[in-house]
């Protein structure tokens, strides 16, 4: 009832005396759950189970020091591609679970970047920590580096300043990333997104994020990039601030570049 008062149980079509609501008695219309189909549960290499969920394994996107990264789909008819990250040590899985609990939900902007895990367990003797899939971010700067002999510059400046703009959200919490090498940058090329992962080593403070962000920057430029990016990549670590490095390379990018305009990435063997 809408009132929530209590009804006889005889059946009958009644008027409620609080609220004056019509009550009718469900009818059984012998409708029954159909039961599993088979063929509409995603076919994958093989299948693991963590937690109570089953997971068919479709391929492997990156191989770590010590993990190792799978894209899967939920072994269900119901079902959704995730991200599962497996490690012998459960303890390094253990700190990047806590490390991304505890930055969820505190910085807009961070949320719809930051990796979701939805369960962390045991999956064939392993450790396992279950990711929500994000649409586009699945090759690493590591990865993309090695696809060009020769890769342009000038992608080098938006990649950085999207670095820099979520190292100013992270220094805003308190926080530190503390690994940011080019196999933890995730590009999604269409939108120009980036995206980190391992988060087992965030932690509170400043860190070397600065630094590191240069380092990865070099490893991104060939000989010949101009001269002023590769010496403000350098000298990274010397400033205090993301958003002080962010001005800087803002004017080095438009001294060296011209006003800023949109350049496409496209990566060897895809569509553009």
């Amino acid at each position: 009832m809408n009132c929530g008062a209590p009804l006889q149980k005889d059946g009958r079509l009644l008027n409620c005396p609080y609220c004056d609501s019509v009550f009718k008695p469900m009818i059984d219309l012998g409708y029954q759950i159909p039961g599993p189909r088979p063929e509409l549960v995603p076919k994958g290499l093989f299948e693991v189970s963590v937690g109570d969920t089953r997971y068919r394994i479709l391929g492997r996107l990156a191989q770590g020091e010590h993990t190792q990264v799978l894209v899967a789909r939920r072994a269900a008819a119901v079902t959704e591609q995730v991200v599962i990250k497996v490690a012998s040590d459960m303890s390094l899985l253990e700190a990047e679970w806590a490390n991304l609990r505890h930055l969820d939900g505190r910085c807009n902007y961070l949320d719809r970047l930051l990796p979701h895990p939805i369960s962390l367990g045991m999956a064939r003797g392993r450790a396992a920590l279950v990711y929500r899939w994000r649409s586009g971010f699945v090759y690493n700067l590591a990865q993309i580096r090695r696809m060009f002999r020769r890769f342009d510059s000038a992608h080098a400046v938006w990649i950085w300043n999207r670095v820099l703009d979520q190292l100013t959200s992270l220094r805003q919490l308190g926080y530190c990333h503390g690994s940011l090498r080019p196999q933890h940058l995730l590009v999604q090329p269409r939108d120009h997104g980036i995206a980190f992962c391992g988060w087992r080593t965030a932690a509170l403070g400043r860190g070397d994020d600065l630094a590191e962000s240069g380092r990865t920057i070099l490893h991104l430029l060939d000989l010949d990039a101009p001269p002023e990016l590769r010496e403000l990549a350098e000298s990274a670590g010397c400033f205090e601030k993301p958003r002080e490095l962010k001005s800087e390379l803002q004017k080095v990018a438009r001294a060296v570049y011209g006003p800023p305009r949109f350049r496409r990435l496209v990566l060897p063997g895809t569509k553009a």
